[in-house]
């Protein structure tokens, strides 16, 4: 053999025809891995800012609005009783006013919804004004039977007791 095929061989292994070693292969591969998971990065990153962020965003807002719905919705609750509170007394005062007129007739149907509104009304407040809530059931009671009876004196005194009872009431809860 002569130098010339010695330095044509060496030609052949430096362009890369001689089989890779175990080395390279993993070094190719570890390339090729890295090269992956940045990608994959890239795209997680893309993902989350034309993704995810925008959603957190929209959550965040509607929190806010779902936290401004609930303080409403308290706020509407607390004033429940209120609304049952002046029923009654819308009740009461268009008794009266149709005693005045000597409609008895009217006047009882004016307090035909008074017994469920007060229940309504026990239901919401409680044992809170259990003792207040009773003289107003007793007096109700008192100005339907005074109607039923034609005393119409009796049932505009009872009235305006009952229309007292409840102003109180109103002020107590509205505190």
């Amino acid at each position: 053999m002569s130098p010339e095929d010695f330095s044509s061989k060496e030609t052949l292994l430096n362009n890369g025809d001689e089989p890779q070693s175990a080395g390279s292969r993993i070094a190719g591969w570890l390339r090729g891995f890295i090269f992956f998971v940045l990608i994959l990065a890239v795209a997680g990153l893309l993902a989350w800012f034309l993704l995810i962020a925008p959603l957190q965003s929209q959550v965040a807002d509607l929190t806010a609005e779902l936290q401004g719905a609930t303080e409403q919705v308290a706020t509407l609750q607390a004033s429940r009783p209120l609304q049952e509170v002046y029923s009654l007394l819308a009740d009461a005062n268009t008794a009266r006013f149709e005693l005045m007129r000597n409609r008895s007739a009217s006047a009882s149907a004016a307090l035909l919804s008074s017994e469920q509104t007060l229940a309504s009304l026990e239901q919401l407040v409680g044992e809170r004004y259990g003792d207040t809530l009773g003289d107003i059931r007793e007096r109700l009671e008192l100005v339907k039977a005074d109607i039923a009876t034609e005393d119409t004196l009796a049932a505009l005194s009872d009235l305006d007791v009952l229309v007292n009872i409840l102003t109180q009431l109103q002020r107590t809860i509205s505190e």
